[in-house]
């Protein structure tokens, strides 16, 4: 049997309960209506939450790789549309060769007909190089690739340097037709470094600019310590922007070795004539990537010590003479020519300008306040050239992209595509021509292998736009699908969550005036307290 009390009303606390627990219910309804959620806090259901987020992250990477699909479409769209354009000049290049192997035409036609020939011949190369998407070129073999051509191979890989290059600043030596030799001229540079002031210098020989950096504090923050070496597994970058190049100095740069006897000139040998003040210095044209081919080919110089080396026979009675294999020397002004002899029974300054034989420009010039004879003897002057390096740039022979059509890492995540290079170079007519018959002749071959070539690149484009093409189909289904399965985990009924959230409701609305009731029970025994 229920007790009556004044201070506890047990039904207004039961009433106000389940008031609480229909009113949690509601609430959760309407949070769930609203936000179109059914699961909108992790307490509503952890697992679906936990599903449903990584199936929304793996939509959203879905969605970004079709739209890379797409513009890897378009990329491609733009370098096939190039290569059509290609194959039309090739066609015209074909009738060409034709008509120019015609015996009714003179050579002087022919002539004429070659003059368009080279000009839709540049127009290929124009398009080759002039084709890309988004700053990517497409049909000119690929990224441009800087190498390190150095007077001694390995001189700067053992004194812990290692360079790299940006191929947009420095200007490097090129083989543009294909045949092994460098005929466009590159940029030569030399590196000193000076371990008193810890000053790193490099120097451009073919233009003079030179820049300095003082690397010391740089060094300690990594080392550790003041004086210490870089130790293995420590290196340090060294840029020198406007240059474009970047030294790396790794475990083996000592810090306390000069690495700056580049032109130094050395006498060696058991009496060399007395030298005062013997300096080298770069010719004001400079020197370029020829002169380091041609010097490698000087029998003057040593490519194992990265030296040139030049003769010295001193008659012990006042004259000198001087001379290097592959060499032609200026004595004084007096005008190029090998072995420049000198009476040296003078206190005259002495300047002696050396190029390389057969070329114009002064490779260096080598000056002395003083020369004195010494005695009757054969010696020899070593000039060090073995910080002194060249920048080549080869071009990929094709260019290769690849595209994320996948939200993962590995490789059925991406989709490779290799385009070649379209160039006259690539394409083996770079040298053709029909000025003459015989060469009309042999251009009608060659042509029909470009296009034949040429076919070839198109057909590998073609392929990959088709495959693009499936993949970009495939990602549309499986974004569908995706979505309808994160639909099914997150989303709300919105009948049934409706139909909850009304019989919460009227559960709401009765509870709270069953509690007004009830509130009003203790009111009932103050009768008795009034009888």
């Amino acid at each position: 049997m229920g007790t009556l009390s004044i201070t506890t009303n047990t039904s207004a606390l039961n009433v106000q309960r389940n008031l609480a627990e229909a009113n949690e219910r509601s609430s959760s309804s309407l949070a769930k209506l609203s936000s179109g959620s059914r699961v909108p806090t992790a307490r509503d259901d952890a697992a679906s939450l936990a599903i449903g987020s990584r199936l929304e992250a793996e939509i959203a990477g879905l969605n970004q790789a079709a739209i890379n699909t797409s513009q890897a479409t378009s990329m491609l769209q733009i370098a096939d549309g190039a290569l059509s354009e290609v194959n039309d000049v090739l066609v015209r290049l074909s009738s060409l060769s034709v008509q120019s192997a015609s015996g009714q035409l003179s050579d002087s036609e022919r002539v004429l007909l070659d003059s368009e020939f080279q000009q839709l011949l540049s127009e290929v190369d124009r398009i080759s190089q002039d084709t890309e998407f988004n700053g990517n070129q497409l049909l000119n073999g690929g990224d441009v690739v800087a190498s390190t051509n150095e007077a001694k191979n390995g001189s700067l890989d053992g004194v812990g340097m290692s360079l790299s290059y940006d191929t947009n600043i420095v200007n490097g030596a090129q083989d543009t037709t294909g045949d092994g030799n460098l005929d466009v001229n590159g940029d030569v540079f030399a590196v000193e470094y000076d371990s008193a002031t810890e000053m790193l210098t490099l120097t451009n020989r073919t233009t003079g600019e030179m820049v300095q950096q003082d690397i010391s504090n740089d060094l300690t923050a990594v080392t550790g310590g003041a004086a210490a070496n870089l130790q293995p597994g420590q290196f340090m970058n060294v840029e020198f922007a406007d240059m474009g190049v970047t030294i790396k100095l790794d475990e083996d740069f000592q810090r306390g070795v000069d690495f700056n006897d580049g032109m130094n000139p050395v006498a060696t040998g058991a009496t060399p004539p007395t030298y005062t003040n013997l300096q080298a210095t770069p010719g004001t044209s400079g020197i370029d990537s020829s002169v380091l081919t041609a010097l490698a080919a000087a029998g003057a110089y040593d490519a194992t010590t990265g030296q040139l080396q030049l003769t010295v026979v001193d008659d012990g009675a006042g004259v000198v003479t001087i001379n290097g294999a592959g060499l032609e020397f200026n004595l004084d002004g007096g005008g190029f020519g090998v072995g420049p002899t000198a009476d040296l029974d003078d206190t005259n300054a002495h300047s002696i300008e050396i190029r390389l034989a057969g070329t114009t420009d002064t490779l260096f010039t080598l000056s002395a306040d003083t020369i004195a004879t010494a005695a009757n003897s054969t010696t020899t002057l070593d000039i060090p050239m073995n910080n002194m390096f060249g920048v080549q740039e080869d071009v990929k022979g094709t260019a290769t992209f690849s595209y994320q059509v996948g939200t993962g890492t590995g490789v059925s995540d991406k989709i490779s595509v290799t385009v070649d290079s379209a160039s006259t170079t690539a394409l083996g007519i770079n040298s053709t021509n029909i000025a003459t018959q015989a060469a009309a002749n042999a251009a009608i071959d060659t042509v029909k292998e470009a296009i034949d070539t040429l076919q070839d690149i198109r057909s590998g484009v073609g392929s990959s736009l088709s495959r693009l093409d499936f993949a970009s189909s495939n990602l549309a289904v499986t974004i569908e699908n995706s979505e309808s399965a994160k639909s099914g985990l997150l989303d709300v009924d919105v009948a049934t969550e409706t139909t909850k959230y009304t019989a919460e409701q009227v559960i709401v609305q009765a509870g709270v005036s069953l509690l007004a009731q009830a509130n009003q029970r203790p009111n009932t025994l103050l009768s008795l307290l009034q009888q």
